[in-house]
């Protein structure tokens, strides 16, 4: 956490990289951690970490570097690492509570290695097969892009003139005509827990949190929220921290950095709502009308004013136009969850790959 940034690569122990200005290696080597991935006395390590040319290491890794490359492939020694640690790394880690790896005890795992034509081999099918579930994981953010600005343009319709909205029924309301802020007030008592939530940023939804606990809780009051409100989170309003509520968090609790609105329906939809909330456009404006920023960095708080929401005016579409975007998100929302089952289904192809690749079936 030292380092300071640069031009190099710095191997940690996540997935991603961070930088250094310096390197202390200039080859190709397998980093292993040396820490448990899980920690709380538990023995498990997530990755290893295959890496070439100028980088950095941070401390809490050993890098593993082949003596001699016309014997032992470092992308051959990664993929095998990466796919026989739980049997071959894991059951080394000894400790309680900081559970940790031995340099020692590393270097003395005994692996496999066929003739180097047969490493080169194996390790250009694996990399023929990873590059094709990268693709298939790009044509699923690709199409995820896609229909959440299908939703986005049927709210805006930016592709009509102001004069062809008022020909197609569509009319410019403050949100507060069509919005009410809504306040069920909650006094907290000790013992007692509340469930709540956060929202995700970029508009997309909600998330569970473990109860709050009523001893922990410094507030003497919480909100609670029903389905099918309209709500967003203040602190990250500017970055669209927006959401509807949904079944599965029906009155749960929020402090009141997270105002909710109830739709009055028959002029206007949550699904709506949501759509035009869901692009940087609408985040931008919204964070030209803050009253203060306050906080750290990496915690920028935006104090958004009371009203910020229901003093708006916005281009509103006929309600037979809004069943059209409710109809497609509840369409759209099926797929997504068609599309996470694949996702998952990638996620587990590469360890697959990995197995078939080490007991020689590839």
């Amino acid at each position: 956490m030292k380092t300071s940034p640069g031009e190099y690569p710095l191997v940690v122990t996540a997935k991603s990289r961070r930088t250094s200005d310096s390197y202390q290696f200039d080859t190709e080597a397998v980093c292993v951690p040396l820490v448990s991935s899980t920690g709380h006395g538990n023995a498990a390590l997530h990755r290893v970490h295959y890496q070439s040319g100028r980088f950095a290491l941070a401390n809490l890794l050993v890098a593993l570097i082949p003596r001699d490359p016309y014997i032992c492939n470092a992308r051959y020694l990664y993929f095998f690492l990466q796919a026989q640690k739980d049997y071959l790394l894991v059951p080394l880690m000894q400790g309680t509570a900081n559970v940790s790896l031995k340099v020692h005890d590393i270097a003395q795992v005994e692996v496999p290695l066929p003739p180097i034509v047969e490493q080169h081999r194996i390790v250009a099918k694996i990399e023929s097969l990873a590059a094709k579930i990268d693709q298939a994981r790009q044509l699923r953010q690709a199409i995820r892009t896609d229909m959440d600005s299908l939703l986005v343009a049927m709210a805006h319709r930016n592709d009509l003139t102001d004069d062809e909205k008022l020909a197609q029924g569509w009319k410019r309301v403050a949100l507060g005509e069509v919005l009410t802020q809504v306040f069920d007030p909650v006094e907290v008592e000790p013992g007692k827990e509340y469930p709540h939530f956060g929202i995700y940023s970029f508009a997309k939804g909600l998330f569970k949190k473990a109860p709050l606990s009523g001893d922990e809780i410094k507030a003497s009051k919480l909100y609670r929220v029903r389905e099918g409100q309209f709500i967003y989170g203040r602190l990250n309003a500017y970055e669209g921290a927006f959401a509807i509520i949904g079944k599965d968090y029906d009155q749960h609790h929020v402090s009141n950095e997270f105002p909710a609105f109830a739709c009055v329906t028959d002029r206007i939809l949550p699904e709506f709502m949501l759509a035009y909330f869901s692009t940087p456009v609408v985040w931008e404006a919204i964070k030209r009308k803050v009253t203060g920023i306050g906080g750290g960095a990496g915690n920028r708080r935006i104090r958004l004013k009371e009203d910020v929401l229901l003093s708006d005016e916005i281009w509103l579409p006929p309600i037979r136009w809004q069943q059209k975007i409710k109809t497609t998100t509840e369409q759209l929302a099926i797929a997504k969850q068609d599309r996470e089952s694949a996702g998952l289904q990638l996620d587990a192809l590469l360890p697959a790959i990995l197995d078939r690749a080490f007991r020689g079936e590839l």
